[in-house]
């Protein structure tokens, strides 16, 4: 939504598109499908197709490798690409501030134009809401931040706005958060950890999904969700010894929200009602090194 704010400040955009078309395309012997979230038209420029993505994403490969491709696929064309993130506090705060005076019909147009018609280029803001004294200063206040909404003045939006700001002519600068390039892919870092107790040294990667994970074991928390065995598995807390790995979408036991480890492959029969199911063994840890599963129970 902050994307639509800043098309909607800026004075050239004429029309914004939502998800307008699907991309496709070939690349290394596959066929690729990509959906942009926005297309923008602009009066004196090119068209220009915006992915919207959080910054922190930008350097996983699979989310480079498609921003890449499409990105090329629009420049071919002659449009322009642009990926949007986070944009400065601030500035965003201040437009989001002044978009509640974007509504024309809200305002007289004739206090409009004697404002307009009133030499307040380098007075402030403080200046401007008291310089017509026969008008209600909320009247005048609300004008005045109408006209800078579109950018009759303009002022520094990169600091919060206040009666200081000084009020200038020009166009409107706003930083925003659109690049036209892309930072390189970062893959995953690998590192050793050593575990004292049982003196092995197992190798990790950090998972995306908060978890640590390698061929011999995983550190979670209650509640996580997993893929074990082709299924979508739930942490779920047990007696206070034991906790296991629900099977099912969505399914878990409440537990209290501690670290467990799960080794691989140990598996329990349980018995009451369904005594055909299994489950996988996890065991809560006292201390940050990786435990084996003790006996099974139950």
């Amino acid at each position: 939504m902050t994307r639509l704010l800043y098309a909607d400040f800026h004075q050239d955009v004429t029309a914004v598109f939502a998800q307008p078309f699907l991309l496709s395309t070939t690349v290394d012997d596959r066929l690729r499908r990509h959906v942009p979230d926005f297309l923008v038209l602009r009066g004196k420029d090119v068209p220009l197709v915006v992915d919207v993505k959080p910054r922190h994403l930008l350097t996983r490969p699979k989310v480079n490798f498609a921003l890449g491709w499409a990105r090329e696929v629009v420049l071919s064309r002659g449009w322009d690409f642009d990926v949007w993130c986070e944009p400065p506090e601030a500035e965003l705060a201040n437009l989001r501030f002044l978009a509640g005076y974007r509504r024309d019909w809200l305002f007289s147009e004739d206090l409009l134009a004697e404002i307009r018609e009133a030499d307040l280029y380098g007075a402030s803001l403080r200046e401007a809401f008291r310089a017509f004294p026969h008008h209600p200063e909320w009247r005048v206040r609300t004008a005045v931040l109408r006209l800078l909404w579109c950018q009759h003045f303009v002022t520094d939006l990169s600091v919060p706005l206040s009666e200081p700001h000084e009020l200038r002519q020009g166009p409107a600068a706003v930083t925003g958060s659109g690049r036209h390039d892309l930072p390189p892919p970062v893959e995953e870092r690998e590192r050793n950890l050593d575990v004292p107790k049982d003196d092995v040294t197992v190798q990790r990667r950090e998972s995306h999904a908060g978890g640590l994970v390698n061929e011999a074991a995983v550190r979670v928390g209650v509640g996580t969700r997993l893929k074990y065995d082709g299924e979508v598995v739930t942490v779920g807390g047990g007696d206070g010894r034991l906790c296991g790995w629900q099977r099912g979408p969505g399914a878990r036991r409440v537990g209290p929200p501690v670290p467990v480890v799960a080794a691989g492959g140990t598996r329990f029969r349980s018995g009451g009602s369904h005594p055909g199911r299994t489950r996988s063994l996890v065991r809560r840890s006292d201390r940050d090194g990786l435990h084996r599963p003790g006996p099974a129970h139950g």
